[in-house]
């Protein structure tokens, strides 16, 4: 009895060597994310999305998967142009992540660059090492918030009015920039003009009233089918048609170019796709990083990129709910956030500029018609093979695209954004009544206050902060706010009367054991 007594305390945690308590956190760490630690079912599920990838590669998938270019190819040719980025390693990269939450998620899950560092980076002529160190800072920092649960709070402290209004906010924002990319054109006097912007978005229009009249007839009672001409019926997809024309108009501009305007002849191969790209930072390209390029970026990643693509992906891809009456919910703001930071604290390392996913970008897959990961795996695998296979000409590829038709692709992944906040406002919570008019119109009072504060200031946390002063002071923000406390306190509570019930059957038990020895 009394060598098990003097052994006991050697098998608690503090008496453990500090090698296998930090094992021992690592472990409980991996197993908090579940891709980390697939089952064999989830195991089973990736295969068959990797078989299944040719029969679901419809061109609807091959359409959406082009509709987030109007962001990514200006942002990466200015960076790639200025030397802020490797062009081969952000391609390879960004596409390989692509490939992996297609596979993973089995949605249009987007890779784009992250909006705060690409502006300043633009705006103050950052190098590349700068830019490297802002990546692998945000993806940590977006990382220890995923695992730790801090980003569960922060859903919590954000109500859904204002994520509405966030999306609304950058929808106006996104649309209201491929207008000014259109309108700083010349009307006539080359390709990239006004009149090429004017026919692209007229031939966008009539493309997607088409698409919606093929997704209506497809889907409603024959009594009531959507009329449409047969001929519509062969028509391409809207922006795998744009793309098309682009290229046409790349391949004209290329060929007609003068002498020195572009890199020609275009080349194959080039640098390489993964180098070591921190061997070569100082501390101050650290200390710029920080405080210039991931300060900005951090709440908007947390905002943007987790907490409003999750509620958008809700909107756009609902699930049913669970067997006990929960709402399940389509992406995990945990695993987005860990996904988001890995790809950064990772992949940047190895020479990948700053990425992350943003509901801008779902919004526009989606809009132009992805409705799987099928979509992401074939820009993946479009854009890995353009950084090995185009690495020293995909600069030169890039800037021949017109402008124009940039800019209708992000008109109009903008325009969906911002429809799609002020539909999900008025949506009611899961597992909640309808709401009533009056806390209708507080909702959208306090979306619009979000939404006009970035739009006029620029910066999306001014916007955020301002919807929620607005919701505390002229919504019912308090009043929810006192109503989770005491949630929170009374399942505490709860917990505690669980854990001595437990407690004492133990000690019951352990009585009754020592009277039978």
């Amino acid at each position: 009895m009394s060598s098990t007594s003097q052994n006991t305390p050697q098998n608690t945690p503090q008496h453990q060597p500090k090698s296998s308590r930090i094992k021992a956190f690592l472990l409980d760490l991996a197993s908090s994310i579940p891709f980390l630690h697939p089952t064999s079912t989830q195991l089973q599920s990736y295969r068959s999305r990797v078989l299944n990838f040719p029969r679901k590669l419809t061109s609807s998938e091959v359409s959406g998967s082009l509709g987030d270019l109007g962001t990514l190819i200006p942002l990466v040719v200015t960076l790639a142009r200025q030397g802020s980025i490797s062009l081969p390693a952000t391609l390879f990269f960004g596409g390989l992540t692509n490939l992996l939450n297609g596979i993973y998620h089995d949605l249009p899950l987007p890779t784009q660059p992250m909006k705060a560092i690409s502006a300043v980076a633009i705006a103050e002529g950052m190098t590349r090492q700068e830019v490297t160190a802002s990546g692998v800072i945000v993806g940590w920092v977006v990382f220890l918030i995923g695992v730790t649960g801090l980003i569960e709070a922060v859903n919590k402290v954000v109500p859904r009015e204002v994520v509405s209004g966030l999306q609304l906010g950058l929808g106006v924002k996104l649309a209201g920039l491929g207008v000014k990319w259109i309108t700083d054109l010349p009307w006539f006097s080359q390709l990239d003009s006004i009149t090429l912007g004017v026919v692209s978005f007229c031939l966008a229009m009539f493309l997607l009233k088409t698409e919606n009249d093929k997704h209506l007839s497809e889907t409603s009672t024959p009594s009531s089918k959507a009329t449409i001409g047969q001929w519509k019926r062969y028509l391409p997809p809207t922006a795998l048609t744009l793309f098309l024309v682009g290229l046409i108009c790349a391949a004209i501009t290329l060929s007609t170019a003068e002498p020195g305007t572009y890199t020609l002849p275009l080349k194959f191969l080039g640098p390489p796709v993964a180098f070591w790209a921190v061997g070569d930072l100082s501390g101050q390209d650290w200390r710029v990083g920080f405080t210039e390029l991931a300060l900005p970026q951090v709440p908007l990643t947390t905002l943007n990129a987790v907490i409003s693509l999750c509620a958008l992906a809700d909107t756009l891809y609902p699930t049913s709910t669970a067997s006990d009456g929960k709402h399940k919910p389509r992406l995990s703001r945990k695993e987005i956030a860990v996904s988001i930071g890995l790809m950064n604290g990772v992949f940047c390392l190895f020479g990948s500029m700053p990425n992350c996913h943003g509901a801008g970008g779902l919004a526009g897959q989606h809009k132009f018609g992805a409705r799987n990961g099928a979509s992401i795996m074939f820009l993946g695998l479009v854009k890995m093979a353009a950084g090995v296979l185009f690495g020293a000409s995909a600069l030169t590829l890039f800037e021949a695209i017109p402008m124009s038709i940039l800019g209708v692709l992000l008109g109009v992944s903008g325009a969906e954004l911002a429809v799609t906040g002020v539909y999900s406002c008025s949506l009611p919570r899961p597992g909640s009544p309808p709401p009533s008019q009056r806390e209708t119109k507080t909702g959208y009072f306090v979306m619009m206050i979000t939404a006009v504060v970035i739009v006029g200031s620029g910066k999306t946390q001014y916007g955020v902060l301002a919807g929620l002063f607005c919701h505390l002071l002229y919504g019912d923000g308090i009043r929810q706010y006192r109503g989770m406390c005491r949630k929170e306190t009374k399942e505490e509570e709860e917990e505690m009367v669980e854990d001595n019930r437990e407690e004492s059957t133990d000690e019951s038990n352990e009585g009754s054991e020592g009277g039978n020895v």
